[in-house]
């Protein structure tokens, strides 16, 4: 059974490819996704880490990112426990 190779060419492109990662990069992706992401900020890290490896990244990327953001996670809990509230007491009076 013949091995299969890796051809020169892909391995080139990934080393260029990672030398072009930098911490700015990593932050600017994140700042991206926090734009759009909804909930805790510890589902966000996952979430984030999740999309970022099928796109390609390793841990070592994930480390040049800097989580020390100023998220507020109290607005979007209480927009849905205002949603979930609203939603009980019509099925209360019903």
């Amino acid at each position: 059974m013949k091995k299969h190779q890796i051809p020169e060419i892909i391995i080139e492109e990934a080393d260029s490819f990672d030398e072009l990662i930098d911490a700015e990069r990593m932050n600017k992706l994140k700042d991206k996704f926090l734009r759009t992401h909804r909930g805790s900020y510890v589902q966000f890290k996952q979430k984030l880490r999740e999309k970022l490896t099928l796109r390609g990244y390793s841990s070592h990327h994930f480390e040049l990112i800097d989580y020390d953001d100023d998220y507020d996670e109290d607005t979007y809990f209480e927009k849905d426990f205002e949603k979930y509230y609203n939603k009980y007491q019509k099925k209360k009076r019903i």
